[in-house]
């Protein structure tokens, strides 16, 4: 959590796919992206953003923009994790990269809530948006992490990923 503060970029569970998004999130947008395991709610049209780890300034400015507290997580087999109060009411591109595939997997949706409780991970980003489109499309072979950041920059990506010759899937407006 403190790396982003010395300019070092923090990768969890050191995931080379995760890494691409978070080191795109920071050097085209200057935002701090955040590695999140995606679950959803279909019937709420909801997704839930979840891991032991959130930057604290997730818009990427030098200084904590935040609260958190340091807690225990999955049902206390944890003892040292943190649960970030993410910004709510703000849009969100979530992304996904599949070097093999030369894809980048793209889905926007709005915070909408953080939820904290000690089951699974300790920060929980609750989104709205296409839920169900998301579910269909989902590519696996990316893995199972996807990289949030604040922000809806699904168009500069889309340029992006043409300059470097990788495929785009919108994950939430594909049928």
């Amino acid at each position: 959590m403190q790396l982003w503060y010395d300019g070092v970029i923090p990768i969890c569970e050191a995931d080379p796919y995760a890494a691409v998004p978070i080191l795109i999130a920071k050097y085209l947008f200057n935002r701090n992206g955040f590695v999140v395991n995606v679950g959803v709610d279909e019937e709420r049209g909801e997704f839930i953003y979840h891991h032991c780890y959130a930057p604290t300034n997730p818009h990427g400015s030098d200084r904590p923009e935040v609260p958190y507290i340091i807690t225990k997580a999955h049902l206390g087999t944890k003892h040292a994790s943190i649960h970030v109060k993410l910004p709510t009411n703000e849009p969100v591109t979530v992304i996904g990269f599949n070097p093999e595939e030369r894809l980048l997997t793209i889905h926007v949706s709005k915070s909408i809530g953080n939820e904290y409780s000690p089951q699974a991970c300790a920060t929980k980003l609750i989104g709205g948006g296409n839920v169900t489109s998301v579910v269909r499309n989902w590519r696996w072979r990316g893995g199972w992490h996807r990289v949030v950041i604040y922000g809806d920059f699904r168009r500069e990506l889309e340029e992006f990923a043409r300059l470097l010759g990788l495929r785009v899937l919108h994950e939430d407006l594909q049928s």
